[in-house]
């Protein structure tokens, strides 16, 4: 059982492969590693799905406690590409095995990085490095849909023409690269506020200290763009919050 596809290179361009074909076992063993990853993730700690109990099909809020919760989201494209890369690394490294073989090495990789990914160490240097402070790892469902895009991103390497795969990879990096400016400036606002609402826990409660701390006067919230002043608004609920622990009366 499996499926086939000629190794005919024409004048589409194609790097040379064998034929697409997977056994059974081939299946099997795939199955097996997307498995192991799915339990050693939830035997780390992390949620089946997200811990908000919905599952949606995508979410692309970066700033954003469902973050990496759902099947798809800001980071899914590169996924993808690592498909790209991975079937054009074991086209040099390993250019007499099977197709099957190298998707099933190709597999083990995803998923080691999904675990490595998943660990205390590099959650906590990523909430460092980008004061994510809702974020606290992956739900096994975000890092099984993303050894499933890889996995698309490897079939789409072999079927597809070169220069179309380079295309795609161009064209996803630059959306990627678009869109990490509007995940900087949310994050840095989530960076603002947060010393906002810890200046604001810090000031003595007295008949001023309620005082320029409404969400209004934030100074994240003016000048920026729309999607960060969205950000600073929803943030601003945080800082009612403290406000109201501080004895404070929301305006």
């Amino acid at each position: 059982m499996g499926y086939t596809h000629s190794n005919d290179i024409s004048s589409d361009s194609r790097v040379p492969r064998p034929s697409m074909t997977i056994t059974r076992t081939q299946y099997a063993i795939a199955a097996a590693l997307i498995v192991a990853t799915a339990l050693a993730l939830y035997a780390m700690g992390h949620p089946w799905i997200c811990k908000c109990g919905t599952v949606k099909l995508w979410h692309f809020q970066v700033v954003s406690a469902e973050n990496s919760q759902h099947i798809v989201d800001w980071y899914t494209p590169s996924h993808v590409i690592h498909g790209f890369l991975f079937y054009f690394l074991f086209w040099l490294v390993a250019p007499r095995a099977s197709f099957g073989t190298r998707l099933i090495l190709a597999i083990a990789v995803e998923a080691a990085w999904e675990i490595i990914e998943n660990t205390d160490y590099v959650i906590d240097r990523y909430r460092e490095a980008t004061v994510a402070l809702d974020y606290y790892g992956d739900s096994v469902l975000n890092s099984v849909s993303d050894v499933a895009f890889m996995i698309l991103g490897f079939v789409l390497a072999a079927w597809l023409p070169v220069w179309l795969t380079v295309l795609i990879a161009v064209a996803s990096r630059s959306y990627r690269h678009h869109d990490q400016g509007r995940a900087r400036a949310q994050r840095a606002d989530a960076a603002v506020a947060q010393r906002n609402r810890a200046s604001v826990a810090e000031q003595p409660v007295s008949s001023g200290a309620c005082h320029g701390s409404e969400p209004s006067r934030h100074p994240e919230a003016r000048g920026r763009s729309p999607e960060s002043r969205r950000t600073a608004g929803y943030l601003a609920m945080t800082d009612a919050a403290a406000r109201a622990a501080r004895g404070c009366r929301t305006p």
